[in-house]
């Protein structure tokens, strides 16, 4: 009896033991296990979320350039290399005055893209300043600079200012087809040109004046074109010389877009006169098939001729859909075209004339080929009678050159022998001598081409206006093609997919082993 008791005392010692070993152990004891693995996961939790919050407050401060990227296929909304390369030069402050309202920014989906357009601009130079000008809180801001309902940008650097309005920064790419067949609106982006070529404006002191000759069939260039020409900071004028007699003197460069006759005696005398006193020209002529002689006389005089014939392609890789007279020449890396040549893009220059160096040019003047075919093209003198695109007996073997750069150093040569006469009468005589005439002579219009600059590519248009831009020393002058914003597709490369998917497959496969080997090793203890 007296043993039975003692085994019922012994048991129930036990059964109190393990009670209070299982309330040390249970998650409602301080002391209990749980509570302490529980207690260090939740300071855990709390440190990471202060982490977290932290970390969103220290990246939402910084510039969206290191925590935004624009993933479509053609950048619609970032800066291009061109303004890139443009605003680095700037040793002018600039002012942005952004008019919009802060609902606008948030809620309008186009608006918050400019935005960042506008904000990139910012953070790429020092020199440019953006303020927001809500027209909700500042009414009257825009009043003093003439600004409308439709103004959205005010960019100023001292007492220039240019204003930039909405609708410049979209245009309709199908407006026949919209307005004839009821088509749907496509549209282009042009933000990243207006904004860049406002503050070229505004920081240029002088625009140069560009004229193009009307008076002998030329062709008109498009108002498209011309947009182009004002938008890269250049005022642009008609000019008939059968009325006017003569170049203007205030004329920075003179276009001569494919003439369809030969000039008169006195225009010719008149161009000759121009480019004698330091004179800029740009050349284009398209094949004819008629001799002009005053109109030669004029490229003969400054070294070169444009070849009886048209060009034709051998080399696949040098023309577009294997039509042999759709030529995409190769970028000679020139002063001009320093920035196209460093690229991929290609111009187009369909059945193009060939320009030739003459052999017999004056010492002073130097000849510099832009373009060129490949060594596989071929010259056909009279390509309205060909028999074949194929390259026949008697035509003439490649490469060609499509485009030149001609620059007339006589000038300097003079200013160089008179400057020991003038140096001992006058030590602070400027003997710098004249501007050098300098002419660019395409075998084709097509740099001035508006159905190519609008269907097929922009780099005749950049051509074009890089020629200008180093005839008239004003070579800062940006073509920034329109980008279409009907088709942004995210283009993601295989090598990023690739990285992408390790990384998304890692993280997750290191918690998963991290958690197994500490579950082991917990158990092992």
């Amino acid at each position: 009896m007296e043993n039975k008791e003692l085994e019922n005392k012994d048991t129930e010692k036990k059964q109190i033991k393990n009670k209070k070993e299982k309330n040390i152990d249970s998650i409602f004891s301080f002391k209990s296990n749980a509570f302490r693995n529980g207690g260090f996961s939740a300071i855990a939790i709390v440190i990471m979320i202060a982490i977290v919050i932290i970390l969103n407050l220290v990246v939402s401060k910084l510039p969206s350039k290191y925590i935004e990227y624009d993933m479509s296929s053609n950048k619609v909304y970032s800066m291009s290399d061109a303004s890139k390369k443009f605003v680095k030069k700037l040793d002018k402050d600039v002012t942005i005055y952004y008019l919009v309202s802060e609902s606008s920014k948030k809620n309008d989906t186009m608006i918050s893209k400019v935005t960042k357009l506008v904000e990139q601009y910012e953070e790429s130079s020092q020199h440019i300043d953006m303020q927001i000008k809500d027209p909700e809180l500042y009414p009257t801001f825009g009043q003093k600079y003439d600004a409308t309902s439709s103004t959205i940008l005010i960019v100023e650097c001292g007492d220039r200012y240019k204003l930039v309005n909405s609708t410049e920064l979209y245009s309709v790419t199908n407006e026949e087809d919209v307005s004839y067949y009821g088509a749907t609106a496509e549209y282009d982006f042009n933000g990243d040109s207006v904004i860049a070529n406002a503050i070229s404006y505004v920081t240029t002191d002088d625009l140069p004046k560009i004229y193009c000759l009307t008076s002998d069939g030329e062709i008109e260039l498009d108002d498209t074109i011309k947009k182009l020409i004002t938008d890269a900071n250049f005022e642009v004028e008609d000019l008939d010389l059968l009325t006017s007699g003569s170049v203007p003197e205030d004329c920075d460069c003179l276009i001569i877009n494919s003439p369809e006759r030969d000039f008169s005696e006195s225009a010719t005398k008149a161009i000759l006169e121009f480019l004698k006193n330091g004179g800029k020209t740009m050349i284009s002529a398209d094949y004819l098939g008629t001799d002009m002689p005053n109109f030669t006389s004029i490229l003969k005089e400054y070294g070169v001729e444009i070849q009886k014939g048209m060009v034709f392609e051998g080399d696949a890789n040098y023309m577009v859909n294997n039509s042999p007279i759709y030529c995409v020449p190769e970028f000679y890396s020139t002063e001009i075209t320093s920035d196209l040549a460093s690229g991929k893009s290609r111009a187009f220059f369909p059945s193009s004339q060939s320009i030739k160096e003459l052999d017999d040019k004056r010492a002073t003047l130097n000849v510099e080929p832009l373009l060129k075919s490949s060594s596989q093209a071929f010259l056909k003198k009279n390509p309205e009678n060909a028999k074949s695109y194929e390259k026949e007996e008697g035509d003439a073997s490649g490469p060609f050159d499509f485009a030149v750069a001609i620059t007339d150093t006589k000038e300097n040569a003079q200013a160089s022998d008179d400057e020991t006469t003038e140096t001992s009468n006058d030590e602070n005589a400027d003997t710098s001598g004249a501007t050098n005439a300098q002419l660019v002579v395409f075998g084709s219009s097509a740099v001035t081409d508006v159905n190519i600059y609008s269907s097929v590519t922009t780099v005749n248009s950049e051509l074009f206006l890089a020629s200008i831009g180093w005839m008239c020393g004003h070579q800062d002058s940006l073509t920034i093609a329109s980008k279409s914003i009907q088709d942004v597709t995210i283009m993601v490369s295989d090598e990023n997919v690739n990285f992408w998917m390790s990384v998304y497959l890692t993280i997750p496969v290191i918690f998963i082993v991290t958690g197994i080997v500490i579950v082991v090793r917990r158990r092992r203890r």
